[in-house]
Parts: structure tokens; sequence; C-alpha cells
């Protein structure tokens, strides 16, 4: 469970990690409005038991969301929030199915593929090597532990290798994506 926001000048994050043999709470302030602590405070519930608790992700490269659901459930509610905001879906991948296809065993895992073409175009005109990012992804996987996850790129950071993490567009596809991942991961 995640709680998190800002008010004037300070942000805030509650998240609380269960699993069946402990319970870890991480609650984070800071005194600068707009922090996004979601990682930080998964790095320091994995610090107390990374085989539970950490994701296996690269934080410092990905935003990594813990689902309530099951992968294909997780992705039937992106697709529908997607579909709510008038985004195009342009692909999805299972896999799962295509290793098992082959004759290879993969827990659940699937990407959901997505965008404006509207936005993306705009940002390929200012530097069109972007475009080997675009269109906009979204990763939903189990891992060993049972726990499924959401997970795509922290939009500043990939945005940064093609000097346009400044360009306002990138912020709010940032905020695109958690909005997606959050209400399609999530009771709350």
């Amino acid at each position: 469970m995640d709680i998190k926001g800002s008010v004037s000048g300070h942000s805030a994050f509650l998240s609380r990690f269960t699993d069946a043999s402990e319970l870890v709470c991480v609650t984070l302030l800071a005194n600068k409005e707009g922090v996004d602590l979601t990682n930080l405070a998964r790095k320091i519930a994995a610090a107390f038991d990374s085989n539970k608790l950490g994701t296996g992700a690269n934080d410092n490269q990905l935003f990594t969301y813990e689902n309530q659901f099951n992968v294909e459930e997780t992705m039937a509610r992106m697709e529908e929030v997607l579909k709510e905001m008038g985004i195009p879906v342009f692909a999805k991948f299972d896999h799962g199915k295509n290793a098992e296809e082959t004759g290879l065993k993969l827990l659940p895992n699937q990407v959901i593929v997505f965008g404006s073409p509207k936005v993306g175009t705009a940002l390929m005109q200012e530097n069109p090597s972007i475009s080997i990012k675009l269109p906009l992804k979204i990763s939903v996987w189990e891992d060993k532990n049972d726990s499924v996850w959401a997970t795509f790129p922290l939009m500043k950071q990939m945005a940064a290798g093609y000097g346009m993490e400044n360009n306002p567009v990138i912020g709010k596809m940032q905020g695109l994506l958690e909005k997606i991942v959050i209400e399609a991961s999530s009771i709350y």
C-alpha cells in the first residue's frame, strides 16, 4: 500500500510492505514539493529483506510499483484505464506465452505499448533519436515470491540520454505513467 502526495514546500510518502512473516512500514518526508519517494522507500524496505521486499529492478532507471492483482488482471485494468483516457494501445506482448511456445518456462510477464502520436511526434521533431524509446511501454511481471510488479522507465533519466530531461512533456509523461500504473494496480 502506498500513499504519497505534496503540499506547498513538502512531499510525503507512506508505504506498507507486507509479507506473511513480517510487516515493514516506511514513511518518508521531504522539505521540497514534488519529490517522488517511491523508489527510495522500496530500497529502504529491501535493505530490511531484499529477498522478500526487493524488486530486482534497477530503481535508478525504473519506476516499479507492486500490484494487488495478477498479471493478466492488471493488464486488463491497464487497457481499460488507457481506453477511458483515449490513449491508443499499439501492441501487447505476452512473454510468458511466447516462452511456453518455445518449450521454455517463464513466470507471467506482459508488456503493453501505447501512446499519443501527437506527443511522441513533437519529441521526435526535437530529437529524432528518441524514437527508439517511443511509444511508451509498461511491463507487468510476477517474481519468484508471487509478487506482481508494474515497471516503466523513469522518464527524466531516459530523456537525459537525449538532452531532453528539461522538456516539460517529459514530466507530464512521468505523471501519466504513474497514474496509469497506480489506477490499474491498486484498489485504492
